[in-house]
């Protein structure tokens, strides 16, 4: 289950883009679907998307959100490489959550904002250098 939201914040970092692991779904499962039919295409491509740190502020308190565009130029949201650290945005999307043991053996739950629009309200003007 997920849950629509519309956050307005301040960009912390700059976007990073990229790629998923080049096999995403295991082998026995392309080969079930070659075997099926012999015009599918089973190539397996890699999936761009690009991860964002936003912050929110109640009360003089930051909270941060973690923000992920699966495919961002394919799906309209080309205007993200224009934002850059310290941008206030405008992003609605769906909230997820996910779960993943660390390297330490401790379970972590990762919160994230699956992006579906994206609308720059007003970029951060650089420093002039004189």
């Amino acid at each position: 289950m997920s849950d629509r939201i519309t956050l307005i914040g301040y960009l912390g970092k700059n976007r990073e883009i990229r790629q998923t692991r080049e096999r995403v779904r295991t082998e026995a499962f392309y080969n079930s679907v070659a075997e099926m039919t012999e015009r599918y295409d089973v190539t397996i491509r890699p999936r761009d998307f690009v991860v964002l740190s936003l912050a929110t502020h109640e009360r003089r308190e930051p909270t941060w959100h973690r923000l992920v565009a699966w495919s961002p130029e394919r799906n309209g949201l080309s205007n993200m490489r224009l934002a850059r650290k310290g941008d206030k945005v405008q992003v609605t999307g769906r909230r997820e959550s996910f779960t993943y043991t660390g390297a330490d053996g401790i379970p972590r739950t990762i919160y994230q904002v699956v992006v579906e629009t994206f609308r720059i309200l007003k970029l951060k003007v650089p420093n002039e250098v004189p």
